[in-house]
């Protein structure tokens, strides 16, 4: 009885980390977690990388989850400038365009679609 006690407190004290994947480490671990669909392991990954790569891959991600209004929130800064410029107003299109905001989600989209690799994003 009392080693099934003991087992039981360890299986209940370590199944949280069992349960939970572990994160990704680095961009491209991260896209290939997005890619098999495990979101959760991607955004806790992608939460602690930086750069514009892994904030637009991360803003993916709150979009595929149906968080629309943070994914825009977390592209807007990078829409108006920079070389993420073209995704990030893509998204924040997508964004906006979920949300039922079509002005604003117009606005994001047009902002970007005289750029000539716009048609690539």
């Amino acid at each position: 009885m009392r080693r099934t006690s003991i087992a039981l407190i360890v299986w209940a004290v370590a199944l949280p980390a069992w349960a939970q994947p572990p994160r990704c480490s680095d961009i491209s671990a991260c896209r290939a977690a997005v890619g098999r669909g495990s979101y959760d392991q991607a955004e806790q990954g992608l939460a602690l990388l930086r750069g514009g790569e892994a904030t637009l891959l991360r803003a993916r991600v709150l979009l595929e989850r149906g968080r629309y209004e943070q994914a825009g929130r977390l592209v807007t800064p990078l829409s108006r400038a920079g070389a993420d410029r073209i995704g990030a107003a893509t998204l924040l299109g997508e964004a906006e365009m979920a949300q039922g905001r079509l002005d604003q989600a117009q606005r994001a989209l047009e902002s970007v679609a005289s750029e000539p690799a716009a048609h690539r994003a």
